[in-house]
């Protein structure tokens, strides 16, 4: 599934771009660290199946360099609320635009790779 903005690192990203830019108030370090997290367990599962793994290992890099760029910036309880907000928007616009959830898509992304 080749489609722009499918997965939440993406969302991550974009977020970093207008949080950095002042166009969004929230700040994304602490879902760069679960999106870091997560990162880590996919590529430890495309290791153990001897798969390709470099498209993450570049999200993974990408997404250090973001949250190294944040290390010394406050983070609030507003700002937890402000990602779960947009995490709640990321689900709704897979539903509505692909009908999947989030754990179908990790499923199909699992067996692609």
């Amino acid at each position: 599934m080749n489609i722009i903005f499918i997965h939440f690192s993406d969302w991550i990203i974009l977020w970093y771009i207008l949080y950095h830019f002042k166009i969004i108030k929230y700040n994304p370090k602490l879902f760069i660290l679960f999106g870091i997290i997560d990162n880590i367990i996919g590529l430890g599962i495309l290791i153990y199946k001897s798969r390709e793994y470099i498209g993450i290992s570049i999200s993974l890099i990408i997404k250090f360099l973001m949250y190294y760029s944040l290390r010394n910036s406050s983070y609030n309880i507003n700002d937890f609320k402000g990602g779960v907000l947009i995490y709640l928007v990321y689900n709704i616009y897979l539903k509505l635009n692909y009908n999947l959830t989030v754990f179908q898509l990790k499923n199909i992304n699992i067996q692609k790779n």
